[in-house]
């Protein structure tokens, strides 16, 4: 049995080959075992940076290093003196204008203030003498404040929202400042009054929480005219009352106003919205999109509604000018395993929004939380884990008349448990000229299942591991929505690591990539094999 499983491997590599997929392996790097990668960051055509946490007996410490694109080897690793205690928080790491930027959060208690400062590594490995405070907020708790930081298209300016509320008796407003990436001078400062908290996510509802009492901030994009777009959710009453209404309301701060300009996203019926991406067509169209899902009960044994949808609005009007509203259809449904026992449980997140041409792709996911609690009588505690079933990729084309033409799921079969509630980006989407590649861990039997043009999704198997699976590829073709799936390399010894920190003082955002683009139609990306690493660039196309 054996020997006839290497006969298959060795035939599927070659198929990958004549496919013109390859794959290069770096050098196994010197890092410290309990050095654990956070992230990967984009840097320049030569470039990347890893963002490191070393956490042992004496304390944790943090470490910026570059690397080189063509050997993959370390240019340099710099640590990070940051003073750790329960007051200060790593809020994002960024890469902009040749340097890699820390922005932390620290609360002084005795001032009732939280501040925001940026430490930096620039390309030649100088790190800042001393943070540098960059905005401060009077509170009198440390969880009145939200920060979340993004940047523009181009990565030359740094767009900072911070919700906040002074005290507990005081209404949540939400500031934007603006910063130059190069020098960290504030541009500008705008206020709403609205709460727009990002947090983590909490498994209530049909997509990541649901907010009874305010708005549900539910997605944000800065262009490069400094223009903000971004949507939230709320209910006209309260949701549990009968006749209450979901809304997604999408509001556009140009840059030259003070008030935002407010539409709201209609849909036909009564639908909780996820997460929203936003992508721009030109330099007055702005498209928002994402996945929905039914709030009202059904009679009987119906499965929940769910579907993909994409509004197309006029920035300078502030006009809707087309929407498409699509739900999943009996096939798709059947492909995504949606059924009476399954369908309320199921999420949906949007990850990637990819313009192309004349068309806009969709790239999400589906997803299974469950809240699992537990109770010891010999110990008398109670513990309480969350797990995960990432269930399918989803992929969409919206062509240029504003129609979804067509809607492929590729499975993703994985499986875990945390100790807290956190998504995890499972997989890698990048586009060509000719296809969107979906990387990703599978079951060695899987492969062999999708060549039968008949499977059963049921008969998927899913991973709770690394070790002894295949790292795959998936090209869907732009024009028609071919699927075409590949074996890449199998997990035999290094394999490919998309979970970068189970710990959860130190988990990246779920929306940090886990790969960096190169040249070419190429990525790069970690691979471990029991506490050793290193880096590997794969081409395809």
């Amino acid at each position: 049995m054996n020997s006839i499983k290497f006969i298959l491997l060795s035939l599927l590599l070659i198929c990958i080959k004549s496919n013109a997929q390859s794959f290069a392996n770096g050098p196994e790097l010197s890092n410290d075992r309990d050095s654990r990668l956070n992230r990967i960051l984009d840097g320049d055509d030569n470039c990347f940076y890893t963002y490191r946490i070393r956490s042992k007996a004496f304390g944790t410490s943090y470490y910026v290093e570059k690397f080189n694109k063509e050997e993959l080897k370390p240019v340099f690793s710099k640590e990070i003196n940051i003073e750790e205690d329960r007051f200060t928080t790593i809020e994002d790491v960024k890469y902009a204008a040749k340097k890699v930027c820390i922005f932390v959060s620290e609360f002084d208690k005795r001032e009732d203030k939280m501040s925001l400062y940026i430490r930096s590594v620039s390309a030649d490995g100088k790190v800042s003498i001393k943070p540098e405070e960059i905005l401060n907020i009077n509170t009198d708790r440390s969880e009145f404040v939200d920060f979340d930081i993004y940047q523009n298209p181009s990565r030359t300016k740094f767009l900072v929202k911070v919700s906040y509320k002074v005290s507990r008796e005081t209404q949540y407003k939400t500031n934007f400042i603006l910063y130059d990436a190069a020098t960290m001078k504030q541009i500008f400062s705008k206020q709403v009054e609205q709460q727009l908290l990002s947090g983590p996510a909490i498994p209530v509802g049909l997509f990541h929480r649901e907010n009874l009492n305010n708005t549900d901030f539910i997605g944000l994009m800065i262009d490069d005219d400094d223009n903000i777009f971004y949507c939230y959710t709320f209910y006209d009453k309260p949701s549990r009352e009968k006749g209450s209404k979901f809304k997604v309301v999408m509001n556009i701060l140009s840059s030259n106003s003070i008030a935002p300009k407010t539409t709201e996203l209609e849909f036909d019926d009564n639908y909780y919205v996820g997460k929203i991406k936003f992508t721009k067509l030109n330099s007055n169209q702005i498209v928002a999109g994402g996945f929905y899902k039914n709030v009202m009960e059904n009679e009987g044994r119906d499965i929940a509604k769910s579907g993909i949808f994409s509004f197309t609005v006029n920035i300078e009007q502030n006009k809707i000018e087309s929407k498409t509203v699509t739900l999943f259809d009996d096939k798709m449904a059947a492909a995504l395993e949606l059924n009476s026992k399954h369908s309320r449980t199921t999420k949906y997140k949007l990850d990637y929004i990819i313009p192309s041409g004349t068309s806009v792709y969709y790239v999400g996911e589906q997803y299974r939380e469950q809240q699992i609690s537990s109770f010891d009588p010999l110990s008398r505690m109670s513990q309480t884990l969350w797990e995960y079933q990432y269930m399918d990729v989803i992929v969409a084309k919206l062509n240029n008349k504003g129609e979804f033409e067509w809607i492929k799921n590729t499975p993703l079969r994985i499986s875990m448990t945390l100790t807290s509630p956190h998504l995890f980006k499972e997989y890698i989407a990048v586009a060509t000229s000719k296809s969107i590649y979906i990387f990703n861990n599978e079951s060695e039997k899987n492969i062999e299942r999708y060549s039968k043009p008949d499977f059963e999704p049921k008969d998927l198997r899913t991973i709770t591991g690394i070790q002894g699976t295949n790292f795959v590829s998936t090209a869907v073709d732009l024009e028609n929505g071919t699927i075409l799936h590949k074996l890449v390399f199998a997990n035999t010894d290094y394999c490919f690591a998309p979970i970068q920190e189970r710990n959860s003082s130190y988990i990246p955002p779920a929306d940090v990539d886990i790969f960096v683009k190169g040249k070419y139609n190429e990525i790069f990306i970690d691979t471990e094999n029991r506490g050793k690493e290193r880096f590997c660039k794969i081409t395809f196309e």
